[in-house]
């Protein structure tokens, strides 16, 4: 229903009852020209409300209210089969319910018992009644209370029921200080209930948290099922009770938008209702603030969405309410009944995976959220397997840089061996070369002297002795190899009939020869070899 059309039943129903009851139904004719929907909303509406300001209205009220309370004192001890009223523990639309005790001294029992209102002893109440008392005959399940009796005492029927000894789940959870967790856990074991009923066909219509008691075990018990509703009408129920008409079958603050506008009761409708008892439960306050008029209760109901729970709910819990929980509430309390859960199952179970950190039906799943999921409840694991992973990834980064540097070090230490090794072949080369060169100039007789005799080649062993390197060894062994082998240059220049005579003293100095004879001087390439040799080196 849109906002338009709001605006036009308001307008209308204010002027309906600004006239007599007289002309109410002329003026509807007209009004609704022939709209059958809209004069069924407006017939309703103004059966349900009286009108504001008429003061033998509010007297009538205020007597009936009066008159209640008197029978209510008047009931206390009244004796229903073995039972005996003790005092009144709640009340209802239709009926009261009482505290009482056994009275027959077979044996003590405590138990609960409703009884219709005398001041609403009509034939569709007593068949609403009956009904209440038939459908708890069929249901056993451990949260919802236990139907024990019933019967009539003269005019006054009554239920004889489980006695829960326990308060509304809303106070429950503020007395005890429950977390978030616990509350969506209570709330759960509901869900479990109301699936019971739905699958025996039975909608509750009226659940809120004075329909719900917690016992002292912490077990949350259904009760009330007073407005209930079979979605399939058994024979043995009345069928008074299903023709009701202009009787406002709800709670404005659990009431789901169908129930307002007067559509289709389905499963879904008890959905909304436990969707706003848990937004309450998590929040502290209804999903509405509602107005006063019946019109404005209407509109805030069937048009505007309530604000997500995080918002609404205390600080502390702001950060717990937030995403996943946000979005299952508000899918619970969704305008279109189509789009809400399709079952009190799938409730609950969107609930447990909230509760187990796993991704929840009520928010598209994507990848992103889907791992962020998965690293909330795995904390200890997705840390430890990224410890492991960087732990891998530096040994590995480690063992390929070192690995590399090997292959480098293993690369030069191969161009050095190379290196080494053509060092060594060009040694070896130039030391043959050298050796034989020193072999040609020994066998060569020096220059004659001034006495008339060659001189001795002394100055070609020193000079090939300057060329090895000091710390080398090989040179003086391959010298005393060589002389080993062979006989010395004195030998041989004494074989050779060279041998060196003394110089004459008489003679002038400036006579004497200065440095070897130039048949006897090393190669003219023995300074550079020595060059070479040392930058080798």
């Amino acid at each position: 229903m849109n906002t338009e059309r709001w605006y036009r039943m308001e307008v209308l129903f204010e002027q309906a009852l600004e006239r007599p009851e007289s002309e109410r139904d002329g003026f509807l004719d007209r009004a609704c020209a022939g709209d059958l929907a809209l004069r069924a909303q407006l017939e309703q509406m103004i059966a349900d409300v009286g009108v504001t300001g008429d003061p033998v209205r509010e007297a009538v009220v205020a007597e009936v209210e009066l008159l209640a309370e008197e029978t209510a004192a008047s009931l206390i001890g009244l004796r229903l089969g073995p039972f005996r009223l003790v005092e009144p523990i709640g009340e209802g639309g239709m009926g009261r319910v009482y505290l009482a005790e056994r009275d027959d001294a077979q044996f003590s029992q405590r138990v609960a018992i409703k009884v219709l209102r005398p001041e609403v002893l009509q034939s569709e109440a007593v068949a609403r009644f009956h009904d209440e008392r038939q459908i708890l005959a069929t249901l056993r399940h451990p949260n919802i209370v236990r139907l024990l009796d019933g019967g009539s005492t003269g005019n006054l029927p009554y239920l004889v029921l489980e006695y829960i000894e326990g308060t509304t789940i809303t106070r429950y959870a503020d007395q005890h200080q429950l977390s978030v967790g616990a509350r969506v856990e209570l709330v759960r074991q509901v869900c479990g209930a109301l699936q019971y009923a739905h699958q025996n066909l039975i909608v509750h219509r009226d659940i809120k948290p004075s329909n719900v008691l917690v016992d002292i075990d912490g077990a949350p018990k259904i009760l009330d099922f007073g407005i209930a509703k079979l979605l399939v009408p058994a024979a043995s129920l009345d069928r008074r009770a299903n023709t009701r008409r202009g009787f406002a079958m709800f709670t404005p603050e659990y009431a789901a938008p169908e129930q307002v506008r007067g559509d289709l009761i389905s499963t879904a409708t008890d959905i909304y209702s436990l969707g706003a008892v848990l937004y309450e439960l998590v929040t502290g306050r209804s999903p509405h603030c509602l107005g006063d008029t019946r019109f404005e209760i209407a509109h805030t109901i069937c048009e505007i969405d309530p604000d997500p729970p995080s918002l609404a709910g205390p600080i502390a819990r702001r950060r717990e309410l937030a995403g996943d929980l946000d979005n299952i509430i508000l899918k619970a309390l969704h305008k279109d009944p189509a789009h809400r859960y399709a079952s009190m199952a799938q409730l609950s179970d969107d609930l447990g995976r909230w509760r187990d950190g796993l991704p929840v039906a009520a928010r598209t799943s994507t990848f992103g959220y889907r791992a962020r999921k998965f690293v909330r409840r795995n904390k200890g694991m997705v840390v430890a397997a990224a410890v492991i992973a960087a732990t891998l990834l530096g040994a590995t980064f480690v063992s390929l840089r070192q690995a590399r540097r090997a292959d480098e070090q293993a690369i030069w230490n191969e161009k050095e061996m190379a290196r080494s090794r053509q060092l060594e072949m060009h040694l070896r080369t130039r030391i043959d070369e050298l050796e034989a060169q020193a072999g040609r100039c020994t066998a060569q007789p020096g220059p004659i002297g001034p006495t008339g005799r060659a001189e001795e080649p002394a100055v070609h062993g020193p000079r090939l002795a300057t060329h090895a390197s000091p710390g080398d060894s090989t040179t003086p062994d391959r010298g005393r190899d060589a002389d080993s082998a062979q006989s010395s240059p004195a030998a041989e220049r004494e074989t050779a009939g060279i041998v060196p005579q003394p110089r004459d003293e008489s003679e002038p100095r400036e006579s004497w020869p200065v440095g070897p004879p130039a048949a006897l001087a090393p190669p003219a390439s023995a300074d550079h070899d020595s060059i070479i040799i040392t930058e080798l080196r």
